[in-house]
């Protein structure tokens, strides 16, 4: 949402910063549900799902989903999200013939855990 060391990925500061730009922007209260899109190698998952439990509590978000996270890394986000006691609801990974990624445990993951899984077909060409 703007350049900088905060201006991207999932630390504390971004996600709640762009949240509230957003709520802002388009004149809300709160969203539905608030996503982290993306796993950030540089933020620990502990600080994302901590902004993303926030953003519940405060009353900015009902819901917190994430996206594109692998297997591996949905299931700690979803096991630090219980024990902060707000529920992962949903998962929004890319998914389409091209893009299978999803079927190599994530879906597995979700099964167990009660997440919904809601695809993106969202496709980019290789240059």
């Amino acid at each position: 949402m703007w350049p900088g060391p905060y201006g991207d990925w999932g630390s504390r500061k971004y996600l709640l910063a762009s949240l509230d730009q957003s709520l802002k922007h388009m004149g809300l209260e709160y969203v539905d549900i608030f996503y982290s899109h993306r796993p950030d190698p540089e933020t620990p998952i502990e600080e994302t799902m901590g902004a993303l439990d926030q953003a519940v509590r405060s009353g900015r978000a009902l819901y917190a989903g994430i996206s594109n996270y692998s297997a591996t890394q949905t299931a700690a986000a979803v096991k630090i999200l219980r024990q902060l006691g707000t529920p992962c609801l949903i998962h929004q990974p890319r998914y389409s013939m091209f893009d299978r990624w999803v079927e190599k445990g994530l879906l597995d993951v979700l099964g167990q855990e009660g997440v919904a899984a809601l695809p993106s077909a969202r496709w980019r060409r290789a240059c």
